[in-house]
């Protein structure tokens, strides 16, 4: 054989399309918008409080999707990286000029908006593309996504949606967050937490339990509840023909304290001799 190493793929079911064949690798969050800032600069993640882990790629799983099964992911992937570069939605499509965010008031100096006209589809395209990293991390055997995990009801409607079936604005509403300074990178997977809404019209307190993905500066809100009133509401994708985009720096964001967290455990946490 020359010198060179037979590998053997392994066989098994595709998550995505329920046939046999050949395991193929997949990534949770598409490579090209996870490579680190610098090329051969290693990706910094957390490890739970055993000191920081370097990765050199994002996560991918090699028993998730066959090439069928991957072949409707790079689809979803690829419109999807176009959308968001085309808008200006991601860190890595401003080459030096940032989108323009409309300041809220002299009292709120770190949060501001901006308002894109994406149209319905290309709205669509994105919550899909979004919803579909949630189904990857939940049907992932990964040890990282673990606490990552989506009824089986959700699971088959996100698995129908990426091989065609359309989603209804009312499910898996997701809403964005723009971060509106440059930041750091950051390797994160999605995760889950309870988000409240302030008060409205004498309403009472909503608590919606929902997923957070991060994802080269852009924040997805994905909702796990069914929402009402959706239709031309253009806080959520796909809703509207534009979508309102809050927007926060850097320097005040989640993200940024997730970022000292990380840098804090890297260098001053315990480490696995």
């Amino acid at each position: 054989m020359s010198g060179k190493k037979f590998q053997c793929k392994s066989l098994g079911i595709c998550k995505l399309t329920g046939t046999e064949g050949q395991y193929v690798k997949s990534h949770i969050i598409p490579q090209a918008l996870t490579r680190p800032s610098k090329s051969g600069v290693p990706l910094v993640q957390s490890s739970k409080g055993s000191g920081g882990t370097k990765r050199w790629s994002s996560w991918y799983d090699k028993s998730m999707v066959t090439r069928e099964g991957e072949d409707y992911l790079e689809r979803i992937d690829t419109r999807a990286i176009r959308i968001l570069k085309k808008h200006k939605m991601v860190w890595r499509s401003w080459n030096g000029v940032p989108p323009i965010f409309q300041s809220l008031s002299a009292m709120l100096p770190n949060h501001s908006t901006r308002e894109i006209q994406l149209g319905v589809e290309d709205g669509y395209s994105l919550k899909l593309f979004l919803v579909s990293i949630l189904w990857r991390a939940s049907v992932s055997s990964l040890p990282d996504t673990e606490d990552i995990k989506l009824s089986e009801h959700q699971e088959k409607l996100i698995a129908a949606a990426i091989k065609g079936e359309r989603i209804s604005d009312s499910r898996f509403a997701t809403a964005l967050v723009q971060i509106s300074t440059f930041g750091e990178y950051q390797n994160a997977l999605p995760f889950y937490e309870t988000k409240k809404t302030p008060p409205f019209e004498d309403g009472p307190v909503r608590e919606i339990p929902m997923y957070r993905l991060f994802v080269d500066g852009l924040i997805a809100h994905i909702h796990l509840e069914d929402e009402e009133d959706m239709d031309d509401n253009a806080l959520y994708l796909g809703c509207a023909e534009r979508i309102v985009v809050p927007g926060i720096r850097y320097e005040a964001s989640f993200q940024y304290e997730n970022g000292l967290n990380l840098m804090y455990e890297t260098y001053l946490g315990s480490k696995k001799s």
